[in-house]
């Protein structure tokens, strides 16, 4: 499936999945693995990145306003490479059970 990079090859593979959620969703989905009940309460995102950047410079470092623009972004895909790869991605559900027990464990 995959031949080897000649030099000065480059190619870029999109990755992702194999389901997609909203954060909101992702929090609430791991408090509820981990047997806990949250609220998620909603902020404008400009106030959320005035509040890094005040947290940051008077901290030096942590979330920054560049980290809010991340998690905030609206990312598609829209070729995901596991095909073109030749690999099976994890579910989610799986990849956090393995993480919330190790965590456990540890």
């Amino acid at each position: 499936l995959c031949r080897q990079p000649r030099e000065g090859d480059n190619e870029t593979y999109e990755l992702v999945g194999p389901e997609g959620l909203s954060y909101r969703d992702l929090i609430t989905k791991i408090a509820q693995k981990m047997g806990h009940e949250i609220e998620i309460e909603a902020i404008p995102v400009w106030l959320a990145k005035a509040g890094a950047a005040f947290n940051s410079i008077l901290r030096g470092g942590g979330i920054s306003p560049t980290v809010i623009d991340v998690i905030t972004s609206d990312e598609k895909v829209t070729e995901n490479a596991d095909q073109r790869l030749g690999i099976r991605l994890t579910p989610l559900d799986t990849t956090l059970d393995k993480i919330i027990k190790d965590q456990t464990t540890s």
